[in-house]
């Protein structure tokens, strides 16, 4: 598909290097990163990869996240300025879309089946979001 970007979070392209993933871009998760990768305006879709905790390689498209890391990424550029961004539609819906749980770093405690359990799609989503991606499509390679 023309005006298509294919990004994956360095977990996810470490655990699985396949086919379908060797052209994606790595995604290093700083405003810098996705600005100059979101820079043209012309990208019409935006597929975000990131790794779940089950690592049993099937791909779950997402529809929604929770924040449980612990981190808001936008609070890292400082800015005096209060920006709210709305993020209720930030993903384009799926069919059989889940909702993802992003720990960062941490790991759940436990295994909720009502979620699907990543590290940090949801703050990969926001920055996309905010540097110009329109329709994002998340996945987790779970």
């Amino acid at each position: 598909m023309k005006n298509k970007k294919v990004f994956i979070t360095q977990k996810a392209y470490n655990n699985v290097k396949t086919n379908p993933f060797a052209n994606a871009l790595i995604i290093e998760n700083t405003a810098q990163f996705w600005k100059k990768h979101l820079k043209d305006n012309k990208t019409k879709i935006v597929y975000i990869y990131d790794l779940g905790f089950n690592k049993n390689h099937t791909i779950i498209p997402i529809n929604n996240h929770i924040n449980k890391t612990g981190i808001n990424i936008l609070r890292e550029e400082k800015k005096q300025k209060i920006e709210f961004y709305d993020i209720t539609t930030i993903y384009h819906p799926q069919p059989k879309g889940k909702v993802a749980e992003c720990f960062g770093t941490n790991k759940p405690l436990f295994q909720n089946t009502q979620y699907i359990q990543t590290y940090d799609l949801c703050n990969c989503v926001i920055l996309a979001h905010k540097y110009g991606a329109k329709k994002i499509k998340a996945f987790i390679i779970n």
